[in-house]
């Protein structure tokens, strides 16, 4: 083997040694990295804590975040729907006499029809993700308690819970929100494509809604 192949091979080490360093001072934030590199059994438990709830932090990040989009997304997708039928009833109470529904009109049906389709498949993302952090968390906290069961049986120094402060009522209650909120979304979405399928908008109701 030429000095060129043991150069490359060391090079080759080198950088990925480096780069398992950089990964584990990602994971580490704030904590004290040095003893992190060395070796994950020499870390102190507040520092071992850290890292698993630095993680389940981001992860809550991530289910606020994909909430708030979902949010936002809704709140346009139902002002826009509320103006596309009241334009609707606009045109059967100023033409009733047309029978032809003209391009608009068809635009406007076919709007009316797609925003709750829109709303659904964006809500239903949001339901998975959320159940996708949630799951995460409940992993990071299972393993977090085998390590902390392992390695630091004294318990000491004593830590508050890895997730919900230790109280597990409080952690499916925060989760609540985050959860229902797209299922609620997905089941509006539903009764109004049902409702306007079924129950076509009515003259009387048309003259009401426009004023």
């Amino acid at each position: 083997m030429s000095l060129q192949d043991d150069q490359a091979r060391i090079s080759k080490v080198s950088q990925l040694i480096e780069d398992a360093k950089a990964e584990l001072s990602a994971l580490a934030g704030q904590a004290d990295v040095g003893a992190v590199t060395g070796s994950l059994s020499a870390l102190k438990k507040h520092e071992h804590y850290k890292i698993y709830r630095d993680y389940i932090e981001h992860e809550d990040g991530l289910i606020n975040n994909r909430n708030v989009w979902n949010i936002n997304i809704q709140g346009f997708l139902f002002a826009t729907y509320g103006l596309s039928v009241q334009k609707l009833a606009e045109i059967q109470v100023t033409h009733p006499e047309v029978t032809d529904i003209g391009i608009g009109r068809q635009a406007l049906e076919v709007v009316i029809f797609l925003l709750p389709v829109f709303g659904c498949v964006v809500s239903l993302h949001c339901f998975l993700g959320v159940l996708a952090a949630q799951k995460a968390i409940a992993q990071l906290a299972d393993e977090w308690e085998n390590e902390a069961s392992v390695k630091y049986p004294s318990g000491s120094p004593k830590l508050p819970g890895i997730k919900g402060g230790g109280v597990l009522k409080a952690h499916k209650w925060g989760l609540t929100a985050p959860k229902w909120f797209p299922i609620t979304c997905m089941a509006t979405w539903i009764l109004l494509v049902l409702g306007y399928l079924i129950f076509p908008l009515p003259q009387s109701f048309a003259r009401f809604f426009v004023r």
